[in-house]
């Protein structure tokens, strides 16, 4: 088994590789901690001390605008890093993999999709770095392969973090319910991060030479954001609202750096077209009734012998769900319970759906890299869930950050709850049981409840509060927390006591004249300190009343600012 030392490694690209070869070959990561790029001769000294048969560098500093600025150091870092990695491989007899870059095309000037062997023309830093990196490999190295990447695209994944990317970029503005603008005169290719992460060990066969890595795509940048919101479930009238074209980028020059990946796919590599991939990578995770999930057959809940007990009011408005029970003449009228939730742009905001039969999970993954507890199918891909986890299985993983969300919009379209409350769901609402949207600004007969905040309590934070789990440490923190409650207020009554106490001693009469002197001393002193405690006191009141005034006064100017404005 070949030995890869992969530079980079906590990056979305050489992680994804490594998740998905790690039984193909032995990996030797290295990360920050290990070499600073800004320092060759650092890179060259950890380098030389590995063993490897091949080096994939991915290290890069990608950022376009920060090349710009800073071209002396992302030189050091693109480039003279990369010269040490050379010399070492050179050394060792080691096959170079080298990750290079689209902008070694001019864009602006010609259009795409470019071929391999057509001439190079960067006009940023950075493509111009990776181009100066291409003819230091070609000049030094016989055996090396070079990947020219377009734009990556792919969501995340357990444990590994995905880069900006289109798709991130359509839900970032459909869950913050953000306009957000994609531009109109530019056509990018993307690279499907998890084709070239399960086609890594049949690259690394290849013969030397430069290889475009891209997905097929048509379509403009704004054209493509579109059709990822359709995919997502997002309405028509809700993508014209959130994803805006933006005419004036590039207006005086179409933009187009689309790369051609035919050879690759001549040697049976093979890479989709852009639709395929956000078909495959967003719609494929969308859960239908009845299908095999995670290659296991979905089993039937539980049946609830209680039958369609329960009716469920989602108030898309207000984020609560309200649960009615089922009286004596088969109507709901009485509301028993409300819950906080979190509904999102995909939620339907009116309608009347059941409860589906294969519809239960204890664990379920969400979209892109997360999961749920206590997931109930309502329709499609939209469920009744905890908040996100980002480990299946793990208690202890909660997105604390969503979880103080609850009773806002946050999710993509399902309904968050606490685990407590997803469990009563699961354990309670058969299969038929009614669910009804609506959007109402009176959030109902119970009123809209409240979650405690978590983020602050960061020993517990990676837990549901209200998680029965037996080892949920909340219960201990909450505990340890009351009993440092009543030590406080013990302390201060033994505190306040020992004070009476001392004040007794101090003005007990004796038969004897210096002390009634010195007693009555004492008297007038604490008559003429509370004389002067409270005429303080009325100048404190007074201040504080002129303070307010002068806020209001100026609160009440910037609203009159902001008007004219």
């Amino acid at each position: 088994m070949k030995t890869i030392l992969v530079t980079g490694a906590n990056g979305y690209i050489a992680s994804l590789v490594r998740a998905y070869q790690k039984d193909n070959f032995n990996w030797i990561c290295m990360t920050r901690k290990d070499a600073d790029l800004t320092n060759p001769e650092d890179v060259k000294k950890f380098v030389a001390s590995q063993d490897f048969d091949v080096c994939f560098h991915t290290a890069a500093n990608a950022t376009t605008a920060f090349c710009n600025e800073h071209p002396d150091l992302v030189h050091k870092i693109n480039v003279e890093s990369t010269q040490a990695i050379i010399d070492c491989c050179k050394e060792k007899g080691a096959k170079l993999i080298f990750c290079s870059t689209e902008q070694a095309f001019n864009g602006k000037e010609n259009r795409g999709p470019f071929k391999e062997d057509e001439p190079l023309s960067a006009v940023t830093v950075y493509g111009q770095n990776k181009i100066e990196c291409e003819e230091l490999i070609q000049q030094q190295l016989d055996d090396a392969i070079i990947l020219r990447f377009t734009w990556m695209m792919g969501l995340s994944y357990p444990g590994i973090k995905a880069s900006p990317s289109i798709i991130k970029n359509v839900m970032n503005a459909l869950i913050s319910h953000t306009p957000t603008l994609f531009t109109v005169n530019e056509k990018r290719g993307m690279t499907y991060a998890k084709h070239l992460a399960t086609q890594f060990d049949k690259i690394t066969k290849l013969e030397p030479g430069i290889y475009h890595v891209a997905s097929k795509n048509t379509m403009t940048t704004y054209e493509s954001a579109k059709y990822v919101a359709k995919a997502l479930g997002a309405s028509d009238e809700l993508i014209e609202e959130i994803i805006l074209p933006n005419n004036e980028r590039y207006q005086d020059r179409f933009r187009d750096y689309r790369l051609d990946s035919e050879k690759l796919e001549s040697l049976g590599i093979h890479f989709a077209t852009f639709e395929e991939d956000v078909n495959e990578e967003v719609i494929g995770n969308i859960v239908e009734e009845n299908e095999v999930v995670e290659n296991t057959v979905i089993e039937e809940k539980p049946k609830n012998t209680s039958g369609t007990k329960y009716r469920l009011e989602v108030n898309c408005e207000q984020n609560v769900v309200n649960v009615y029970e089922k009286d004596e003449n088969g109507e709901y009228k009485n509301c028993v319970k409300v819950m906080l939730c979190s509904v999102g742009y995909a939620t339907p905001r009116s309608g009347t759906y059941s409860l589906k039969k294969y519809g239960g999970w204890e664990w379920k993954g969400l979209q892109g890299d997360v999961y749920g507890q206590y997931a109930t199918q309502i329709t499609g891909n939209i469920l009744f869930h905890s908040v996100p986890y980002t480990e299946k299985y793990n208690n202890a993983s909660l997105e604390y950050w969503e979880y103080d969300k609850l009773g806002t919009s946050a999710s993509l379209g399902c309904i968050r709850l606490t685990v407590k409350n997803a469990k009563w769901i699961y354990d309670n609402c058969a299969a038929g049981t009614k669910v009804y949207f609506y959007k109402d600004s009176n959030p109902g007969p119970l009123g809209k409840p409240s979650e405690r905040k978590i983020s602050g309590d960061s020993e517990v934070n990676s837990w549901d509060p209200t998680d029965p789990a037996s080892d949920n440490p909340w219960k201990e923190y909450d505990i340890a927390k009351k009993n440092d409650k009543e030590n406080t207020e013990s302390n201060k009554n033994n505190n306040i006591e020992n004070k009476i106490e001392n004040i007794e001693q101090n003005t007990e009469v004796s038969g004897n004249t210096e002390n009634t002197e010195t007693n009555t001393e004492i008297t007038n002193n604490t008559e003429s300190n509370k004389n002067n405690e409270t005429f303080q006191g009325k100048n404190n009141i007074t201040n504080t009343e002129n303070r307010n005034t002068e806020n209001e006064n100026y609160e009440v100017g910037s609203n009159i600012e902001s008007d004219n404005d």
